[in-house]
């Protein structure tokens, strides 16, 4: 029997949840292989995707920016760009390392390397506010109502924010090595945390 390595934490389907982790699959589902695409979308190094709540829409992100893409046509529609200058004014790039959609698809959340957490209004482009955790942001998640959003770091921590202001409401800390995935809990009174300590953790959201 063959066995399969699963890293990544984007569910597709029941089938590839069920073969998360170091999980035996059979060797038939593993050699349904596809190697044709039906579609392709690129800018550079990308490191995390994301698909828009009504479908038409997907967003990637890697280096200083995040894409909005038409998932009918291809299309490159926009760049969300991770600007950042500093204290004598000259700018600095920062890597885009994560990226999430609002619930109702208005909004983009994007976390970067230099520790920031962006939303950006996804019609216009425009950013909305800037959240920092001042550690490397590995991956974000909205709350099921779209009012919290959820942050993972390189400090070893997560932390909930108000998605309309972006204040700090609450951190998560416990884990020993650095927090790489984040969710909510479809009833949002729960987060989930897996850090590099071996463990994932299961924390009250609160109100």
């Amino acid at each position: 029997m063959k066995r399969i390595t699963v890293t990544s934490t984007v569910f597709i389907s029941a089938a590839i949840v069920a073969c998360l982790g170091m999980i035996g699959c059979s060797s038939a589902w593993a050699e349904d292989i596809v190697t044709q695409p039906i579609r392709t979308f690129g800018l550079g190094t990308l490191e995390a995707v994301a698909y828009s709540p009504d479908g038409r829409h997907i967003a990637t992100c890697g280096g200083v920016g995040a894409f909005l893409w038409d998932v009918e046509t291809g299309k490159h529609i926009r760049t969300f760009m991770n600007l950042q200058s500093d204290l004598m004014g000259r700018p600095l790039n920062a890597f885009i390392w994560s990226v999430a959609f609002s619930p109702d698809g208005t909004r983009m959340l994007t976390g970067g390397e230099d520790g920031t957490g962006k939303l950006w209004d996804v019609a216009t482009g425009k950013l909305i506010y800037t959240s920092n955790q001042k550690s490397m942001l590995t991956s974000v998640a909205f709350s099921p109502d779209g009012k919290r959003v959820l942050t993972g770091s390189l400090d070893n921590t997560a932390k909930l924010w108000d998605a309309a202001t972006g204040s700090g409401i609450r951190w998560f800390k416990g884990h020993t090595g650095f927090v790489w995935s984040v969710a909510f809990s479809p009833d949002g009174t729960l987060v989930l945390t897996a850090s590099h300590d071996g463990t994932a953790k299961l924390w009250p959201a609160g109100k």
